[in-house]
């Protein structure tokens, strides 16, 4: 998320409405996660990954 938030300053400020569902999404699989299994391993982390950065891409289309 520091590294997303790092260039940010020079996206267009439209592109801002991605972070929230970023940071949702991850806190809905986070939970997901732990309520399913108890945790999360590796495997998890990577899905969590891909799934984050889908809906950010999706969002950021949506709103272009």
């Amino acid at each position: 998320l520091g590294c997303g938030l790092a260039v940010m300053p020079w996206l267009p400020r439209w592109t801002w409405w991605a972070v929230p569902m970023v940071m949702v999404t991850r806190g809905v699989l986070a939970w997901w996660f732990k309520r399913r299994i108890g945790g999360y391993t590796g495997d998890c982390l990577g899905a969590a990954q891909q799934v984050t950065e889908l809906g950010f891409y999706l969002t950021i289309l949506a709103l272009a």
